[in-house]
């Protein structure tokens, strides 16, 4: 089956992205995951592309209101944590991981979802490469590899959260669910401890400003509840 959009629509929607993040490796890394954007009708498949782009977008995002081109066209700028480019943030090291850190190693955001913590590091590597090593004795990998920088961000996408499911099955599960704010609840898996529950933020109205953009760049329709799951879940 065809990716859902072309290299030509992929570049328009990201004028200002980094050079690691490029159509084909999105679209090879898209291939080792042979039920992501392949499931449901055209219209699920579409959805799905959105909801992952939005949320990669926001967090990849070089944007700012008053941005050239408008804060939604700087989606996939940033391809690792900003402030941690020179390995300072040590922030994100759970000791107690069975996927232990490697010394002199961070494990910032990195790649299109911004994989963060060495436990998720290590569950990453474990599933592409078969060695939880690889990525944690070398996580600078992530944004070294076109490729794995999509990967990892494919990989999150398509995996379960326990006890939260994983967002693909969330966008081509029951359309009811979740208030019927599919998108809402991917906000919930990838973030929901900081943006959900907490009623409309920046943060959560900044994904939905890129959903809405990609929807419109693309002619699919807007959920009347996007991101109302998310907002005011308890």
């Amino acid at each position: 089956m065809a990716f859902p959009i072309s290299e030509i629509q992929y570049n328009k929607l990201f004028p200002n992205r980094n050079d690691i993040f490029t159509y084909q490796a999105l679209v090879e890394a898209a291939s080792k995951y042979p039920e992501f954007l392949n499931e449901g009708t055209d219209d699920t498949r579409l959805n799905e592309l959105i909801a992952f782009l939005a949320n990669v977008s926001h967090e990849t995002t070089g944007g700012w209101p008053t941005a050239p081109g408008g804060p939604y066209a700087w989606g996939l700028h940033f391809a690792q944590e900003v402030g941690c480019e020179t390995g300072n943030c040590t922030q994100y090291t759970d000791q107690n991981s069975r996927f232990k850190p490697e010394p002199g190693q961070t494990y910032q955001g990195r790649g299109a979802i911004q994989l963060s913590w060495n436990y998720n590091y290590g569950q990453a590597s474990e599933a592409i490469f078969g060695d939880a090593s690889v990525l944690l004795k070398e996580p600078s990998l992530v944004v070294q590899e076109p490729i794995l920088a999509w990967q990892t961000a494919i990989w999150f996408w398509m995996t379960p959260q326990p006890p939260k499911p994983s967002c693909h099955e969330v966008m081509v599960g029951n359309p009811s669910a979740y208030d019927g704010d599919l998108f809402g609840e991917t906000i919930n898996i990838i973030n929901g401890g900081v943006e959900c529950g907490k009623g409309m933020n920046r943060q959560l109205e900044n994904r939905i400003g890129f959903y809405k953009h990609f929807a419109t760049q693309l002619n699919a329709n807007v959920p009347p509840t996007l991101g109302s799951y998310c907002a005011f879940k308890k």
